[in-house]
Formats: C-alpha cells, structure tokens, sequence
C-alpha cells in the first residue's frame, strides 16, 4: 500500500474526534505506525514504545507498569470505535492486532463494501433529518511542488500540524480527500467531484512549495456550488523548521476563515444557504441562527433565535452545537439587556453543566462552564476553566477575547489585557466589538486618549456612547454633546438601573460599577434633555 495513503489516513485519525484531545494516544499511534513505515514495525517492544514513543524514563521497565499493554487496549478499541464513525469512508483502514505493537494497513471494507459504494449510500442518506445539528464541511485539498524526500517530509508535518489545528475550530468537519486519482479533472470537475463525493461545502487549497529552508504557502477557499473563490492569499515562511513560525501562518488563516463570529467561510457559507432556501436544512439552522447574531439582533430576532434553540433541544436533548448555540444567544440577551429569558442564570448553568458532560474536550464548553462558574459565584472555578479551555485550544482569537470578558468581570486585569491583546493579533479580520474590550482596558489605565481612539474603530451603536465617555473625562463637552446627539434613540436597555442580572454580574468589581454610573449619567443627560 502507498506510504503516502498511509500518511494521510494517520492525520486524519490523529485529527478525528476520537483521538485529538487523547495527546498520549496520538503520541503511541504516531510512533508505532511511523516506526512500522521505516521498516523497523518488528522491533517495536513495550520498553521500545514507552521510551521512545510515550517519553518515559530510560529506566522504565515493562515487568512493573503495564503502561504500553493497557495503552495499545484503548488504542485498539478506538480505532475500531474510528473506522465506525468518523473513519468509515476512509479508503485506508489501519489496525493493531492483538498480541501485537506492529500495525497493519489495509484497504477499508465495511460489510462487505468498498470505498466507492459506500460513497454512493452516504450521498443517499445525505437529506435525511439529523439528530445533531451541523455546520459547513471543509475539503482540505494539500498539493506539493518541487518533491524530494526532505521536502515531503516538511510537506507532511505541515499537513498533519495544521490538520490538526484546524480541527480545534468549532462548528466545522474538516475532511481530508481520499488519494484517488483526481489528477486530470477540470477544476469544474474537481469541486463537483467533492461535492458529489463529500458533501463538501468548500475546498479549501493549499498549494506548497518549499525553496531551501523556505516555504510558500498559496491558499484558495473556493465554494463547491457556485465554484466562487470566496478568499485567497500567500504566506511565506522564512523558516520551515520554527514551529513557532508556522504556528503563526496556522493561527492566522485558521481564524481569517473560521472563526465564528467573523470568518469569511461561516459568513458566504450562511449568506448563501439562506439564498437558496432549498438547500436548507433542519440541521444547519442552529448555526446561521449564531452567525447571524454576530452582525446584531433585534430582541425580536433574539426571541426567534432562543425559540428555535430551545425547541431544538426539547427534540434532540444531545445537540452539542444546539446547546452551545442557545448558549451564546443567552449571552447576548444578558448584554442586550433584552431580558427575554425567564431564570436566565439558572437556565444557563443547567444547560452548561449538561454540555460539559457531553463535550469536555471542547474549549467552548469549558469556557461556557466558566462563565455559568462566575455566575455562581465559583471564581475559583471559573479562572480554573479558561485555563483548562486555552490550553485545549489557545489559536482560536474569539476564546481569547471571550477569555478576556470573564477575566475583567473577575477584576484580574492583567490577565483580561493580555486576553485582549492577543486576540487582537490574532487575525485582521476581527469584528469592530473586540475593541469594547480595548477601550475598558484603556479606560481603566486613565488613559484616555488611547480609549478614544478604540472608540474610534467601534461602529456599531456603543461606539457612540464610548466616545462621549472619553471626550468626557477629556473636558471636550461639545464633543461629549455631538456624540450623544447622534446616539439618541439607540437601545441600551442594558444600563437601566433595574436590570439586576447586569447589576449583580459586577457588584463586586469597583472599577466596572464606576465605568456603569458614568455610562448612566451621560444617558440620564439625554433623558433630561427630553
């Protein structure tokens, strides 16, 4: 079988659900199926595995810990658990027999059915209603320029490093496109090809080619419907072998495309399946109800949104990604100050808690649990799950930035101002919100100039009322009183001195319980005004 195949097939195990949060399980596949593929499979012994494999101590002995035995058990069983779910059209099945720590390869046959069959039923079965709601689905499609053999090994640690990146972004399927022979297609041909084969919403290209030390990498997000190129850049990197070199290209193309609240992929992806109302479907609506909710809600659009999620789960109680949506939008209601939801706090914490149980291996899930933590006054617990959610996925800027919101309503401002910071230089695509954050850290610092020009990048109906909070504390009154003219009529509902849910969430923290009087006396002016 093709040792390339095999590459492949490893990343997209190592990548899958399964196996991405379990790192001393990627760790032993890795190695056994790395050292199988250097010829040396027959020697691999536990004593061999566990030091060089798992990073044991050379003084490990096999005889006292049954590490290696009991590891390659679990390892068994989740490959099986793999090539039943995610891996069950993978065209390359790999195994660990028993008695065993050399793995085989072989072609993937699931009752009887190769790979092709088993395509065609997939497409099929493609509209049948879904238990668990779903986003768009990516097809990554790598090609190397200028083959050798070190260069398809630097070709190989890119493919697998930003695989596996990639699969830390939520509400995505990342699929890896099977070896066969696609070669002489049209690019017509191709992105129908993977549509018809995949159910791939985008290919996403990814051109390499390494010069010396140096590679270039050409990316293409093209749509496989309307065969759009909806994104396209090229990074180089200087230097091939600095991880931290090409964890910066990763994180930055990871979030330009999809981050949820402002990647180019979610966003064509939502506008056109709401274009073509026939390709919507049951399954994506929990999705694009968040998607739009980043561009602002009405409390009536709000209202819709939370009845669909909530009639969502009564149906399906298991829906991740409806669980995680609804909680997002309870979010927003809290700092809208619509007050749509009866017992709001409650019914987040129980909503978090049950999606902590179902996913938590998911940083969204840890940082929503911290947030219902706060919300019940656990501040220790709280800090404990942004640092468990950023070490589970710290190249996602909107977890910084939602990391950096609890952080100032806990009052660890040095930690909320590094959150910030670095979600900022993360991507340049960030929304125009991100700098709500920047302006309470410069505001904070007294520093009132620099908030002004946060302000500045802020469009939507906060920005206003910022700016004539900072020409304020810089004495310019005809600035404040231009500012607050332009705004009058805009709903900040959230401010009202009855919104005790809002009250409550800062009773504790001086600085932001300053920063809320001095917002309510520039909107009590207005009102006394009229």
């Amino acid at each position: 079988m093709d040792e390339q195949q095999i590459k492949h097939e490893l990343t997209r195990v190592l990548a899958s659900e399964s196996f991405r949060s379990r790192k001393q399980m990627c760790n032993f596949l890795q190695f056994i199926v790395d050292e199988t593929l250097e010829g040396r499979g027959r020697y691999l012994k536990q004593y061999t595995i566990a030091v060089h494999g798992l990073g044991k101590q050379e003084d490990f002995s096999p005889g006292e810990n049954p590490l290696v035995r009991v590891e390659a058990g679990r390892l068994r069983k989740l490959l099986v658990d793999y090539y039943n779910t995610d891996g069950r059209n993978s065209s390359v099945r790999i195994t660990l027999p028993k008695g065993s720590y050399q793995p085989e390869f072989q072609e993937n046959v699931v009752d009887g059915k190769g790979f092709v069959e088993r395509r065609r039923e997939d497409r099929r079965a493609a509209n049948v209603t879904r238990a668990y709601s779903e986003g768009m689905r990516v097809l990554l499609g790598f090609k190397l320029f200028s083959p050798s053999q070190q260069n398809s090994e630097l070709y190989y640690l890119l493919v697998r490093d930003f695989t596996l990146l990639l699969n830390k972004f939520p509400f995505i399927k990342f699929l890896s496109a099977s070896p066969n022979n696609t070669s002489n297609l049209s690019a017509h041909e191709y992105l129908k090809h993977i549509w018809d084969n995949y159910q791939a919403d985008f290919l996403l290209k990814m051109d390499v080619e390494v010069l010396a030390n140096r590679l270039s990498l050409k990316s293409l997000l093209l749509h496989a419907v309307t065969e759009e190129v909806v994104w396209g850049d090229t990074f180089d990197i200087h230097d091939a072998k600095s991880s931290k070199d090409m964890e910066r290209v990763y994180q930055r193309l990871a979030n330009d495309l999809f981050a949820i609240d402002s990647g180019v992929a979610l966003r064509y992806w939502s506008q056109y399946i709401q274009s073509e109302a026939s390709r919507s479907k049951e399954h994506n609506h929990a999705l694009l109800y968040l998607s739009n909710s980043f561009m602002g809600y009405s409390a009536r659009e709000l209202q819709v949104a939370l009845d669909y999620c909530n009639h969502r789960l009564a149906e399906h109680p298991h829906d991740t990604i409806a669980m995680q949506v609804y909680l997002y939008l309870s979010i927003q209601d809290m700092l809208y100050g619509y007050q749509i939801l009866d017992r709001a706090s409650e019914r987040f914490v129980e909503v978090a808690r049950t999606l902590i149980r179902l996913s938590p291996d998911s940083a969204e899930s840890r940082l929503f649990f911290a947030f219902a933590s706060f919300l019940q006054n656990d501040d220790q617990l709280c800090r404990s799950e942004i640092d468990k959610a950023l070490v589970l996925n710290k190249y996602s800027a909107f977890n910084h930035f939602f990391a950096s919101g609890l952080y100032y309503v806990l009052g660890d401002y040095p930690e909320a101002d590094s959150a910030i910071d670095q979600a900022i230089s993360m991507s340049h695509r960030h929304p125009d919100w991100y700098h709500l954050l920047c302006f309470i850290r410069d505001y904070r610092r007294q520093d009132y100039a620099a908030a002004l020009e946060q302000a500045r990048s802020i469009y939507i109906a906060w920005g206003g009322l910022l700016r004539a909070l900072a020409y304020r504390k810089l004495e310019a009154e005809a600035d404040v009183s231009r500012e607050m003219r332009q705004i009058n009529g805009q709903d900040f509902r959230v401010l009202d001195d009855d919104n005790e849910l809002m009250t409550d969430i800062i009773e504790d923290n001086e600085f932001l319980h300053a920063m809320l009087r001095d917002m309510r006396s520039l909107l009590a002016g207005i009102r006394h005004q009229h």
